[in-house]
């Protein structure tokens, strides 16, 4: 996850939401979110869940999304009785919809469903591409460094390899942080 676009964060308060009574798989809680979305934005959606005792084993549990009745995942996870979850994923609105609505789903019917910490926010591109460049760096000196331990062992104990060092950073970007 971007989880340098959530910024600094709480732990789980203890506070959540109990679903119970379900009699399908669909039954969970839902809220319109039409006026909060923007177009051409990348949504992490976060979520820690819990199933009630009774399941048998790891039950699916997700984040759908209505976008004027087409549904769009934003997540799924298994979840069982012996803990809370993270569950994870992101979507995108290319159009303007008239109508979106987020839904909790899926544990089997008569499971309880318990939902803590539901957030769904804008990935933070900047701090995201950040985070790939870091990542870029390490690859490619984890890669020399490979490379020149493979010329070492070509070469043998006897020879010398002269290395030069160049500055990589900005040799090899790719899209755009603005």
């Amino acid at each position: 996850m971007a989880r340098g676009s959530l910024g600094p964060h709480e732990p789980l308060s203890g506070r959540y939401i109990l679903v119970t009574g379900r009699t399908q798989t669909w039954m969970g809680p839902a809220q319109m979110i039409t006026d909060k979305l923007k177009l051409y934005l990348t949504y992490q959606v976060s979520a820690w869940v819990r199933v009630g005792t009774g399941a048998f084993g790891p039950q699916i549990v997700n984040v759908a999304l209505s976008v004027d009745g087409q549904w769009v995942n934003g997540g799924q996870i298994e979840a069982s009785d012996d803990g809370w979850r993270e569950m994870g994923g992101s979507f995108r609105l290319e159009k303007q919809p008239s109508k979106v609505m987020v839904y909790l789903q899926g544990p089997s019917s008569g499971v309880d469903l318990m939902v803590g910490g539901l957030q769904i926010f804008p990935v933070d591109r900047c701090a995201r591409f950040r985070c790939l460049d870091v990542q870029i760096d390490l690859v490619i000196v984890l890669l020399l460094r490979h490379l020149f331990d493979i010329k070492k062992d070509l070469l043998g104990e006897g020879f010398e390899c002269v290395t030069r060092q160049y500055y990589l950073c900005h040799l090899c970007r790719f899209g755009s942080a603005t």
